[in-house]
């Protein structure tokens, strides 16, 4: 009888993954009126609903196909996060620059049980939609990841051997290692469940190692206590070739301006023509 108990409850365990990783990822919804200097998308899904994303050009305006940034946002955080600092960065690399949000976040469609693979479901559906567009150079593409955006982020760019390069800001390298961690948010026992119930899955170490020599910039705060500057480390170990920026005055949710002057020059030199 004890046996059988231990083998319902993992049966339990591994029904509720999905609902349970949801409850994990899904952050208040927030949701901004476009900026003036953003041009509107609505980007079909795969499977159901749409993505919401702004695209924004650089001031002046350049010739035709443009270089392109795609940012992936992290959890607690929708595009609405970033109107002021996409079409900075549009301005400085001349070129554009697409935020959006996943489903179930921000603008875009719900969807009842996000996870991470319908966060990298979106980020392919994006990068499928984008380089279809005639003022987009699709051979001139870089991904940024920022926190859990590191996920979809990473994921896109191992499966699309086109894009020139990858960022990742703040991201974590595994699950496993973020919810060992501890946060506030997660008591003793929310965060065993949380072992126990979220599986890996495609994590960002993996995706470097699968993504061959491409260039990637990792970039983390030190006195990251979200994710700490550990999993920048495990990151570089997945791709050595990869440039690291341990960013001394920063922090989770703020990059420091020699930091971001860094990461500017990065994604200007990998989308030069």
């Amino acid at each position: 009888m004890h046996r059988f108990s231990l083998i319902l409850l993992s049966f339990l365990i591994l029904a509720g993954c999905a609902p349970f990783e949801s409850r994990f990822l899904r952050p208040p919804r927030t949701m901004w009126q476009a900026p003036e200097r953003a041009q509107v998308l609505d980007i079909p899904a795969d499977d159901q609903g749409t993505i919401r994303a702004w695209l924004f050009h650089p001031q002046p305006p350049i010739e035709s196909p443009a270089p392109l940034l795609i940012i992936a946002h992290g959890r607690s955080d929708s595009m609405a996060d970033y109107r002021t600092l996409a079409p900075r960065l549009a301005d400085a690399m001349n070129g554009a620059v697409l935020v959006y949000d996943y489903r179930g976040f921000g603008a875009s469609s719900d969807l009842e049980y996000p996870t991470r693979q319908t966060l990298i479901d979106d980020a392919h559906a994006v990068l499928e939609h984008i380089t279809q567009r005639p003022e987009i150079d699709p051979q001139r593409i870089v991904l940024m990841g920022i926190s859990l955006g590191a996920y979809p982020a990473s994921a896109a760019f191992a499966d699309a051997p086109n894009t020139r390069a990858l960022v990742l800001w703040a991201a974590p390298a595994n699950i496993k290692s973020l919810i060992a961690d501890g946060h506030d948010e997660l008591n003793p026992i929310t965060q065993l469940l949380t072992q126990l119930l979220v599986p890996r899955h495609r994590e960002p170490e993996s995706s470097l190692r699968d993504a061959s020599e491409r260039p990637i910039l990792i970039a983390h705060a030190r006195d990251d206590e979200i994710v700490r500057v550990h999993h920048a480390l495990r990151l570089q170990g997945a791709a050595p070739h990869a440039t690291l920026i341990i960013d001394e005055d920063g922090s989770h949710a703020q990059i420091s301006e020699p930091t971001l002057e860094q990461i500017i020059a990065f994604i200007r030199t990998h989308t030069n023509p």
